[in-house]
């Protein structure tokens, strides 16, 4: 669910992009729909990227097959507002090759113990409130030896449109999702969510409360 942003983008980074949408959204479903409004789900990612900086720590292009990692931070508001770092909730390696017939997708769990550069051993996650995407590149190519060519970086704000860009998703859910916050302690308040179970159409906000959704999970069910 974005950083690195040269130029205008060329078609093959639209075809890039619109592959990326898919794999963010929900791996295999809508996928005619993401690729016929790719030019607006780029626009919006686009919108709410954040460029750190980070062209230095890629690796450049080299015409062939592209490993793209793709970030999905907690920045808020209300964090700015007091200071606090935000984390990466998802970090995900996204591999598209023209030879093969899938797109391979590795999904990096939060809380993996990894050695940090000038920070010493922590959770993987902790590499972007520590210096931002251009720590967690390095982190994440020290630790898999895997070479990144683009970064994609969104917040909560950049998934909800783009979400509602392919004109939202169709997921089964496996059983019911539910959080009400009414009466609970600040320390005990999670977000909240009411999404029923089956097959259902999921837009922008409750999309998003799904792929959040943990509390009663680990961070792997969540990835998964």
């Amino acid at each position: 669910m974005f950083e690195d942003r040269p130029e205008r983008f060329a078609p093959w980074k639209l075809f890039l992009i619109g592959s990326l949408v898919i794999t963010l959204v929900a791996a295999s479903v809508a996928t005619l729909t993401a690729f016929a409004n790719r030019q607006d789900v780029v626009e919006t990612l686009e919108a709410q990227a954040y460029d750190d900086g980070v062209s230095d720590y890629l690796q450049a292009p080299t015409g062939g097959p592209q490993t793209i990692l793709l970030i999905g931070s907690d920045r808020r508001k209300e964090y700015k507002k007091y200071g606090i770092k935000p984390l990466s909730d998802t970090m995900m390696l996204v591999r598209l090759d023209p030879n093969l017939s899938v797109t391979p997708v590795l999904s990096i769990p939060r809380d993996l113990k990894v050695s940090i550069p000038g920070h010493g051993t922590d959770k993987i996650n902790a590499a972007y409130s520590l210096g931002g995407a251009k720590l967690s590149i390095q982190t994440i190519q020290d630790a898999t030896g895997i070479e990144i060519n683009h970064v994609i970086n969104t917040d909560f704000k950049g998934f909800i449109q783009a979400v509602d860009k392919i004109g939202c998703v169709y997921i089964d859910v496996d059983r019911r999702y539910f959080n009400d916050n009414t009466g609970a302690y600040v320390r005990d308040a999670y977000a909240t969510i009411n999404i029923r179970a089956g097959y259902q159409k999921l837009c922008g906000p409750k999309a998003l409360d799904y792929v959040r959704f943990r509390h009663l999970d680990s961070d792997i069910i969540r990835g998964a």
